[in-house]
């Protein structure tokens, strides 16, 4: 299985000017879908995404020009390399890129910035009650484990139970949202249709400081995958290459 080349910066380590000089040397593809926005957070956050994925892709080889297009979902595609697939997020000051080169799975990826979230828990339990499985509002409320190798344990034990909470329904759903950009579906049906369990190995998930950032893979659409492979619980590669900082 390929190498999962994944970035994460912060736009706090990025001045205006910074940005617009990030801007000028971007591909002619992405700079025509960013620099039309109106000025603020969102075109901060797209520019650096895009800085962020032409890095990754020039790891892979690939020069400008790129041509970029959409499936029918929406979601962004290389349109002359099928065996390339990337997926960006951005949350507050925190934004995302992750490119593999695979003939046969996708990535997905989702961060959240829990920084300055206002939501208050009831406000939470409200959206998991609405949008999640029954088992997962369990998970979220606390009364069943949260899955995922038991691995929150040490990382929450001084957090208070709000903050447990909020973070508990981040995870389930930055995993959600990764999922997906991966299968390239309507949220809503990934919702009911894929669960969060502990024993799936095709996601990764992370949470450092008050951030959240889950990555996923899936099964290309209309792809016959080859003998052995199998299209759900598949194994994230180890080899998954980090640069960048949630700091």
């Amino acid at each position: 299985m390929s190498k999962i080349l994944l970035h994460i910066d912060n736009l706090n380590h990025y001045t205006d000017a910074h940005l617009s000089d990030l801007l000028k040397y971007l591909g002619d593809g992405r700079k025509a879908l960013v620099e039309h926005l109106p000025e603020g957070q969102n075109k901060k956050q797209r520019i650096l995404a895009s800085d962020l994925l032409e890095q990754e892709l020039l790891k892979l080889g690939l020069n400008s020009p790129k041509a970029y297009g959409k499936t029918k979902q929406g979601k962004p595609k290389l349109l002359d390399r099928e065996d390339i697939s990337f997926s960006l997020s951005h949350s507050g000051n925190l934004v995302a890129a992750a490119v593999w080169q695979d003939s046969f799975y996708e990535a997905g990826i989702d961060v959240e910035d829990l920084s300055n979230r206002q939501q208050s828990v009831e406000k939470l339990m409200k959206l998991a009650k609405r949008f999640l499985r029954p088992e997962e509002v369990d998970i979220v409320a606390g009364n069943l484990p949260d899955g995922l190798h038991y691995s929150w344990q040490e990382e929450d034990m001084n957090l208070s139970e709000e903050e447990k909470l909020i973070r508990r329904f981040y995870r389930i759903w930055t995993f959600k949202e990764a999922m997906c950009k991966a299968k390239d579906q309507p949220l809503m049906e990934v919702l009911k249709e894929e669960p969060y369990t502990m024993d799936r190995r095709d996601i990764l998930c992370r949470v450092v400081d008050n951030s959240v950032l889950t990555l996923a893979i899936a099964p290309r659409q209309g792809v016959i995958l080859p003998e052995g492979n199998v299209n759900q619980g598949e194994v994230l590669p180890e080899n998954i290459l980090l640069s960048g900082s949630f700091r």
